[in-house]
Formats: C-alpha cells, sequence, structure tokens
C-alpha cells in the first residue's frame, strides 16, 4: 500500500488551485523548476499523471478531480488543527498580522503611535496587499478589506467604517490648464486610471462617469505612485480624500457631489474570536477607524474653488 505524506497533498492542492507551476511556485516560495521536479516524483509516487500540461497552464485528469475534494477536506481539517492551537496563544507570542490595502494601510501607518498605544502589549505586523491572504490557513489574523468578501467560509465580517475618494489633481497643473474651479470643466483634463480586475470595476466606472469616454494619460494601479505621478502635474487622478484633502498642493477637481465610496471590513475567522491577541488588535483598529472616519470621508471637494 502506497503511503503519500501530507505535504505531497499539499503541493498537489497548491498547483490544483493555481493551475500553473509558475503561480504554484509563487505561492510556494520556491522556483518552477523545483515545483515541476516535485510534482514529478508525487505523481511517481502515486504511479499516475494528475495533470494534463497544456502551454501555460495544467488541467486536472480525472485521478486529479477525484483527489482534489478529498485533499481539501484534509487541507481544513489541519488548518482548523492549527487555529485550535493559536487560539491558546498567549500575548507575547508574536505580532498579530494584518493584511489590507494599500489606500488602508497607508492610513494605519499614518495613525501607528495611536494604534500601537491601543493594542500593547500585542504587537502589529502591517501588510499591505491586494492578493487575499488565506485566513482560514492563518496566512493572517486579520483582513481589512474594501469589498465584502464571499459569504463561504467561517468568518467574522464587520464593517467598520467607509472611505472615500476623489479626483484630484496638482494645483502648478489646474493653474497652467486654467481650469475654472467646477466639476464641469474637469472632463478635459488629463488624468490617470485604475486598474480593471474585478475589484476595480467600480473605480473603473466611477472615473468614466466623471471623464467620460477620453482615453486616460495612464494606468497607474499602485496608490503610491499614483499620487506621486499627480504630485508631478500633467493629469488628475482618483485618491482617496483624506490623502488629497491634507496635501496642500492638491485641489479636489471632481466629486465633491457624488464622491466614490467603499465600505472598509474588518474580517477574522471564527475559530480566532477567542484569542485574546487577535480579538485586542481588531478591537483597537475597529476603534481608531470609528475615531478617524470623519477624516476617512472626507469631506470630498473641500479644496473645490480654492487656489
Amino acid at each position: 500500500m502506497r503511503h503519500i505524506p501530507w505535504d505531497g497533498f499539499q503541493l498537489f492542492l497548491t498547483i490544483a488551485e493555481a493551475r500553473s507551476l509558475r503561480e504554484a511556485a509563487v505561492k510556494l516560495k520556491i522556483s518552477a523548476a523545483t515545483v515541476s521536479r516535485r510534482l514529478e516524483a508525487l505523481e511517481q509516487q502515486i504511479g499516475a499523471p494528475l495533470f494534463e500540461r497544456l502551454p501555460g497552464t495544467l488541467r486536472l485528469l480525472p485521478l486529479g478531480e477525484a483527489l482534489l475534494p478529498e485533499a481539501a477536506a484534509m487541507r481544513e481539517r489541519a488548518d482548523a488543527l492549527n487555529r485550535l492551537i493559536g487560539v491558546r496563544d498567549a500575548f507575547d507570542q508574536g505580532p498579530v498580522v494584518v493584511t489590507t490595502t494599500a489606500s488602508v494601510a497607508l492610513f494605519l501607518a499614518r495613525h501607528l503611535l495611536e494604534l500601537h498605544a491601543a493594542c500593547a502589549p500585542v504587537g502589529i505586523e502591517l501588510s499591505a496587499s491586494r492578493q487575499i491572504l488565506n485566513l482560514a490557513r492563518r496566512e493572517a489574523d486579520i483582513a481589512l478589506r474594501l469589498r465584502r468578501p464571499p459569504a463561504e467560509g467561517d468568518l467574522r465580517v464587520k464593517r467598520v467604517s467607509q472611505m472615500t475618494s476623489a479626483l484630484y489633481a496638482a494645483k502648478s497643473y489646474l493653474a497652467q490648464e486654467r481650469w475654472r474651479g467646477g466639476e464641469d470643466d474637469v472632463r478635459r483634463l488629463a488624468f490617470f486610471a485604475v486598474g480593471q480586475e474585478p475589484e476595480r470595476s467600480q473605480r473603473a466606472a466611477w472615473l468614466r462617469a466623471v471623464m467620460g469616454t477620453k482615453r486616460p494619460l495612464a494606468q497607474i494601479d499602485e496608490l503610491h505612485l499614483r499620487l506621486e505621478a499627480v504630485r508631478q502635474g500633467g493629469a488628475a487622478a482618483l485618491l482617496p480624500c483624506w490623502i488629497g484633502e491634507s496635501d496642500p498642493d492638491l485641489t479636489c477637481v471632481g466629486g465633491r457631489d457624488a464622491p466614490f465610496r467603499e465600505d472598509i471590513y474588518l474580517i477574522f475567522h471564527n475559530d480566532l474570536a477567542q484569542n485574546p491577541r487577535v480579538r485586542r488588535a481588531a478591537a483597537a483598529i475597529s476603534d481608531l477607524l470609528k475615531r478617524r472616519a470623519a477624516d476617512l470621508a472626507g469631506p470630498a471637494g473641500a479644496n473645490l474653488g480654492r487656489s
């Protein structure tokens, strides 16, 4: 009887979810060549191939399809055991890992001393990433997202605040363009677009409503790069109002009457609800975002008409 170690099934699951040796290698933090060698060794142990190799992708063969739900169930139970152990973590056993978007991470960083004081003695490890880290597998303890997560999964989800964004441009650029200070004049300005990924489609739709069908000067997905490009002049861009309103060199040129609004959700796994470290960090973050709700909300367009 063949015995396949659990790490072999973990490798199989990662590859099955990625459907690509390269993407699996990124998740496993090893080379694609190593993933390929380990997959070949696993298939030799099993005695049959699990995937059909296609250009740029992998497709599960019938044996792989049969193994997938059973391997996923094994991982779910292993994750549950690890979370159960995590519930017993003491206060001094490392920081609480918080994953969030760039805009929320930047806001938390601006108030990090305030957050640290509220969390102490629990530490915070802040990770700004668009990648959805897996809470069930403790890749992160807490997630802060700008859209409600899918219903599946034993997650505790709480809406804690709202972030407002609008269109901002450098005052030097507006002077150069002789901008007259009204939203009706905004469509003749150049602008930077945001990404077209599904989670950003609402942002793209809002920009189209404000700017019309004109082509953007460039597409800049990363917030810090978009902010720097706006500061240099030459185009407007969608920015969180708490950034735009606090920068003396920027002016809001669109969104005063109908800014772009996103709810902020705090998420953690239900198994961690009794973990004192996670509860303390979640409460501190939630309290901070609620206290600073007015900053996060704008006011959008407060600088309209200023020179």
